[in-house]
Formats: structure tokens, C-alpha cells, sequence
């Protein structure tokens, strides 16, 4: 157990190398709903980005005072007991990356803790990949996709390296450079170390769910790293087509199945299977076993008697041809790698590390 005490009226923890802490706090004065005087010697905070409906949690832009450098201020309320246990989980696996110093991570430039608030502060970047595509629409530049490409994966491998899923990876996720495209994986609120047992289990309210591995929406407990996988896999095709790829309402699925008893995540399964195929036992040995099988078999049979004229290849795999068809700057290799990252099969996606090796990222980075 690491025993620390608050120095000058605030503790930093960005040279803990250990999550058990015993924190012996000393009052502050704090300003109500305000950056409190931990911090406000510290940096200079310019405005709000966001904040949760809870007001757990809040996110605010600024600049350090010793530095030209603007920064980024994540601030999470503590407990009646002190430090949430979310919130350290969160401070661990920051501290573990950030000894790496990795390109494609978001740099933590300080953490400190005051009596009523824990603070996470990083670099801050133009914007988010989401923001980019909001305001530039798809990366139509082959070169460009490319280099996104390997570096969002090359962040992704970084992290399963160390053991780690991200498990909410999806475009607002994203830091990026406008100009290079440099990309840095960013908000680890969710992430966690993965078990070397196969069979732990973890919790399914995890990913936003545009972005939801399919196994997670079947109610797989036991996943891995490659949920990952899938969600990088959506982001390209979604920066590379300038439309998230199974968000679509007026889609046929979501058009049939819709008031019909089903709920958001049946129908986002129907989506993906329109896409990239059934789930099926020749597929995806023990997919039927599955908690949530059962819902998505009654809604396959929903839509083939709504729709009986469509042929059986409605159901086949049709997204490395979609997005072909959709972003050249993919082009077919770029379709086809995308396509492996998204197979529904967990174990037979492509890894972080080989999705780095692959043909289609070659000529982005010396890997």
C-alpha cells in the first residue's frame, strides 16, 4: 500500500506507479461548481467543452500558466469516501501508458486531487475525428486515410500490448491533427486490464453502439481485446464514407423492425447482419449459445416474412463491395482490411498488432 499526503493544498499522482492509495487529504478552499485553487494556480481555464447529466464529470479547455500550451481539463467529483474507484481504475491505466510516451495516445501532463475533486489533464488537439469529418466531410486522400489508419491501430496495439481494452473507441474518441492527420486515442474512462483467464467476465454496458461489437450485443461476456477491433473498423469506414456505417434510419432494417417490440440493440444486430452476414454455427462456432441468440433469430424471422421476395444474398457478406463502391480512397485492399477487422467471429479479426502489418497500411508506417 502507497501512503501519500496533499502537498500545498493538492496532491498529484502523476508519479504513482500503484492504484491502492491511502490518501490523507488536507482542506482546500473550493469554489462551488468552479475549477477549485488546486488547480486555478496551475492552468487557466478558458471554457466548458462538456459535462455529463450528473455532473460527475466535467471537461474544460485551457492553458497552462508556466507554458504556452493548451491543455485539457477533465474533472470527476469524488465520493463521500474519497476517490471513486472508476476514477482510480482510470488513473492507473493512464499512468501505465503514459510511461510508454506513445505517439498515438493523448499525453497526461498532470493529475491532481483536491478535496472534493480528482483532476485529469492532457494535451489538447484541434479536434476530434468526429469534428473533423463534421466539418470536412470523408478522407478522400488515400495517402491521408492511410496514415490515419496506422496510427489510430497503432495506438490500439499500444494499448492490447499492455494488456489493456479501450472498449469505447468511436470517432469522438479520436484526436487529430487537421493538417497531418495525426491521430491520438483518447478517453480511458471505460477502459480496463484484461484477465489472463479467457473465461472472466466482463460488463456489457460498454461502447457507444453504432460501434458495438457484435459479440457484446449477444451478450458474450468472456470478449477480448478484438471488441476493439470492430470499433476501429467502424471508425475507417466511417471516415473514409463521411456517414457512420450502421446508423442509417432509413435503412430497410431499421424500417421493418422499428415499434415492433424490439429494442435498440436487436436491431442493431439485424443491421450488422444485413452487412456483413448471419451469424451462424459455420461462421461462428457457438454463436447459438449465446445469451441473447434467441432475440436475434426472432427478428431474422420478422424480417424474411416481412420480406420474402429479398434473395438469401441480403444476408451475405456485402461490406467489403459496399465500401468499394463508397470511399475510393479504400479502394479494395483498404475494403478487404476493413472487412477483416470485422468479421463477426471474434478470433478470426484481424489484431491490433497484425492490422499494423497489413498490406493496405505497408507504405503508411515503418512499423
Amino acid at each position: 500500500m502507497l501512503e501519500c499526503s496533499i502537498l500545498d493544498d493538492h496532491l498529484r499522482l502523476r508519479d504513482l506507479e500503484c492504484l491502492e492509495l491511502t490518501v490523507a487529504y488536507k482542506e482546500v478552499n473550493i469554489f462551488d461548481d468552479e475549477i477549485d485553487e488546486a488547480v486555478v494556480g496551475l492552468y487557466a481555464v478558458q471554457e466548458e467543452m462538456w459535462t455529463d447529466p450528473a455532473s460527475v464529470r466535467h471537461v474544460f479547455k485551457g492553458m497552462r500558466t508556466d507554458a504556452d500550451q493548451r491543455i485539457v481539463i477533465k474533472r470527476l467529483k469524488n465520493t463521500r469516501e474519497g476517490i471513486s474507484h472508476d476514477a482510480l481504475r482510470e488513473v492507473s491505466i493512464l499512468q501505465g501508458l503514459a510511461t510508454m510516451n506513445h505517439e498515438n495516445i493523448v499525453r497526461v501532463v498532470d493529475i491532481v486531487c483536491s478535496l472534493k475533486y480528482l483532476y485529469i489533464v492532457t494535451e489538447c488537439m484541434e479536434m476530434d475525428a468526429l469534428e473533423y469529418r463534421n466539418a470536412h466531410g470523408a478522407i478522400t486522400d488515400q495517402v491521408k486515410l492511410k496514415e490515419f489508419t496506422a496510427h489510430c491501430y497503432r495506438g490500439l496495439w499500444a494499448c492490447h500490448g499492455r494488456g489493456i481494452m479501450h472498449r469505447n473507441m468511436k470517432t469522438a474518441n479520436i484526436l487529430i491533427n487537421c493538417v497531418t492527420l495525426h491521430a491520438k486515442l483518447v478517453d480511458f474512462r471505460l477502459a480496463r486490464k484484461r484477465c489472463l483467464d479467457p473465461e472472466r467476465t466482463y460488463t456489457l454496458e460498454v461502447m457507444t453502439l453504432n460501434y458495438r461489437a457484435p459479440e457484446v450485443i449477444l451478450g458474450q461476456a468472456a470478449y477480448n481485446e478484438s471488441v476493439d477491433v470492430w470499433s476501429m473498423g467502424c471508425v475507417i469506414a466511417e471516415m473514409a464514407t463521411n456517414s457512420a456505417l450502421f446508423a442509417s434510419d432509413d435503412s430497410v432494417v431499421r424500417k421493418c423492425l422499428n415499434g415492433e417490440g424490439y429494442d435498440d440493440q436487436t436491431r442493431m444486430l439485424m443491421e450488422i447482419f444485413s452487412y456483413v452476414g448471419v451469424a451462424t454455427e459455420e461462421v461462428w462456432p457457438g454463436v447459438k449459445k449465446l445469451p441473447h441468440y434467441s432475440k436475434a433469430e426472432r427478428a431474422g424471422a420478422g424480417l424474411k416474412s416481412a420480406y420474402p421476395t429479398f434473395p438469401s444474398t441480403w444476408w451475405s457478406n456485402k461490406l467489403k463491395k459496399s465500401l468499394s463502391s463508397r470511399a475510393p480512397a479504400l479502394g479494395e485492399a483498404g475494403a478487404e482490411f476493413v472487412n477483416q477487422s470485422m468479421r463477426l467471429c471474434p478470433q478470426l479479426r484481424l489484431s491490433a498488432k497484425q492490422a499494423c502489418r497489413h498490406p493496405f497500411l505497408a507504405a503508411a508506417q515503418d512499423f
